[in-house]
């Protein structure tokens, strides 16, 4: 307990490693907004928003082609 000292702890890496869902999210806010407010009327900032978000994010994705899914997943 009191004889030895312990080895120092690594250093913990904060970073987060960006994927392609990430670089799409961002780049087609927009137009992931503009499907919610269509397909259910919701507004931004509203409550029903937040459930009906990840919904819009697999319609948009879905309707990427390869080459854009590519392109982001090199971003």
């Amino acid at each position: 307990n009191h004889g030895r000292r312990r080895a120092a702890k690594p250093l913990v890496k904060y970073g987060k490693s960006v994927t392609a869902w990430d670089v799409i999210k961002v780049q087609k806010k927009d137009e992931i907004q503009k499907v919610i407010e269509e397909e259910h009327g919701v507004k931004p900032r509203d409550q029903e928003m937040i459930a009906k978000y990840q919904w819009a994010v697999n319609k948009v994705m879905g309707g990427l082609t390869q080459e854009e899914i590519k392109e982001a997943e090199r971003l």
